[in-house]
């Protein structure tokens, strides 16, 4: 079996608090926040940490910077590029989250409740034939 929990907090007294656990029969995986520094103090009183980084570009900016870098890489190369090809083949190996993000823009689009079960390719007819109203 596989347990998963994800815990964020924004409000925690110590800052911006993120946690992601899984345990499973064959191990764990724990993802913790990152600290301002590595150095921690410990003495009898206990251990004393750096805060952990404040906000979403502070803890992230690695993977912010390579996520726009292949974006602009992307549009550089345009949409018959091999590259966009492979991104598209790549994208579909994960058909729910592609339907799930989907759904959530038609939602929003359509400013209502969208499931999983509806005929999204006709509900995306009815967003394009109001956009060409407006």
């Amino acid at each position: 079996g596989l347990v998963t929990m994800i815990d964020t907090c924004r409000d925690a007294s110590y800052g911006y608090d993120q946690r992601v656990e899984a345990f499973g029969a064959k191990g764990m995986l724990t993802a913790k926040n990152e600290s301002t520094s590595s150095v921690e103090l410990a003495t009898a009183e206990g251990h004393l940490m750096p805060p952990a980084k404040w906000s979403f570009p502070e803890r992230y900016n690695h993977a912010y910077m390579v996520e726009l870098s292949e974006f602009v890489a992307m549009v550089r190369a345009g949409v018959d590029s091999e590259a966009h090809k492979l991104e598209q083949k790549e994208m579909m190996r994960h058909p729910r989250v592609v339907k799930t993000a989907w759904a959530a823009e038609l939602s929003w689009k359509l400013g209502r409740q969208v499931r999983l079960d509806e005929d999204l390719d006709a509900l995306q007819k009815q967003v394009m034939e109001a956009a060409k109203k407006a």
